[in-house]
């Protein structure tokens, strides 16, 4: 029986209601409209649990599951969750990631067994990338398999729920991951906020990012269950949470120090993400735009997602001088055909706001320019800052 009669209510809760569909570890798509009712009534049976957490008191013994501890109810609730992320149903997908959020927010109002959550939680990460680089390049599943040799019996559980991964799944749990840092932001809590980063960090700095790299949808894809499109666009909507949620840990990283009183210092996760930019640059800007049919507006997204990124690590590392040299770097070699464009200061609707609804009259070609013209502003902000940093570093140096 688990430890804490409060946690083995919810795992019998989820077990009750997804074994029928997940026991076999393959879920029918044909049974949608059904997942989608259950998942429903547990998402609002789950928030029900954590509003009353406060006011609840025990009125006798819960009967649990048979858990040899806390850590396996958590590990019965993410496995019998993570393995309806692999449903061929974007619908599913969803509403699972909203009540692993609701489950993420139960476990923090309950004050126990929240950072072993989110510690699986990055392990799914890990394992969902790991199997999806092995089912697209398939010379690289040797070197996969050994990233997790001499995993925990907890690990070898996860990964057995995740034979049928993609990258959809990876993407769906980087999606929760966000969505938790949403409502750690409001919770305003350093305590959750240190284990969250931690987590992270420890998942972000063991992914084998290297095989991520050099992966192209081809004719050697004639076994993977997807077309050759639709693993492109897994891929590209895996990348595109990855820096949206990288976006988001730069800026909360922030607000954890500012509030702390330490701006000078920054978490380790920081530097993390730093090392990750060239390999994300060329993963989201050179290897997609290699690929057949590479949507422009995909390639304009990743852009504006990765300058910000950029600049708001660059005012984060203010202290190390490799930072600002890299950065020229890399605005050098994947932004120079936007800093090279000349400046306009031509406004093509001086009543509306970019972005706004009220655009009705403008043109495609005229909301592209919009776009690269808001891309320029960020490129050359971004040169400014760095080409700033990077002198002021040579003329202390010179002292």
């Amino acid at each position: 029986m688990c430890s804490d009669s409060k946690l083995s209510r919810l795992c019998r809760l989820v077990d009750d209601c997804l074994r029928p569909y997940t026991e076999s570890g393959v879920v029918l798509v044909t049974k949608e409209r059904e997942i989608l009712v259950t998942l429903s009534q547990l998402l609002r049976q789950v928030k029900l649990l954590t509003q009353a957490l406060d006011s609840d008191s025990e009125n006798g013994p819960v009967i649990g599951l048979d858990c040899e501890s806390d850590c396996m109810c958590l590990t019965k609730i993410v496995t019998h969750l993570i393995v309806l992320l692999t449903v061929e149903s974007q619908y599913v997908k969803h509403l699972t990631c909203n009540v692993l959020v609701a489950v993420s927010e139960f476990l923090a109002a309950l004050g126990s067994n929240w950072g072993a959550f989110i510690h699986l939680l990055c392990v799914c990460v890990d394992l969902a990338i790991t199997v999806a680089i092995q089912c697209t390049s398939s010379h690289l599943t040797t070197e996969a398999d050994d990233h997790h040799s001499g995993s925990s019996s907890l690990v070898l559980v996860l990964k057995r729920k995740l034979e049928n991964a993609d990258w959809s799944v990876a993407a769906g749990v980087v999606r929760v991951l966000r969505d938790i840092r949403k409502y750690l932001k409001t919770e305003d809590d350093d305590v959750l906020v240190e284990l969250f980063f931690d987590n992270v960090n420890s998942v972000l700095s063991t992914v084998p990012w290297n095989l991520l790299q050099g992966i192209h949808v081809g004719p050697n894809l004639v076994a993977q269950k997807s077309s050759g499109a639709d693993v492109l666009f897994q891929r590209s909507l895996f990348l595109g949470n990855l820096v949206q949620f990288l976006c988001s840990l730069a800026e909360q990283s922030g607000s954890m120090e500012a509030a702390s009183g330490s701006v000078d210092r920054h978490h380790p996760i920081i530097s993390t993400i730093i090392n990750l930019v060239p390999k994300l640059l060329c993963s989201c800007l050179d290897e997609q735009a290699d690929c057949v049919n590479f949507n422009k507006c995909i390639s304009q997204y990743f852009r504006h997602k990765l300058l910000v990124l950029m600049i708001r690590l660059i005012f984060r590392t203010c202290q190390e001088f490799s930072i600002p040299v890299t950065w020229l770097q890399l605005i050098h070699k994947y932004f120079e055909d936007v800093l090279r464009n000349p400046i306009t200061l031509k406004n093509d609707q001086d009543d509306c706001l970019e972005g706004s609804p009220f655009l009705s009259s403008v043109s495609d070609a005229e909301v592209n320019s919009l776009s690269s013209r808001h891309l320029q502003r960020q490129a050359v902000f971004l040169f400014l800052r760095a080409s700033v940093l990077w002198k002021k570093e040579r003329s202390l140096g010179a002292l």
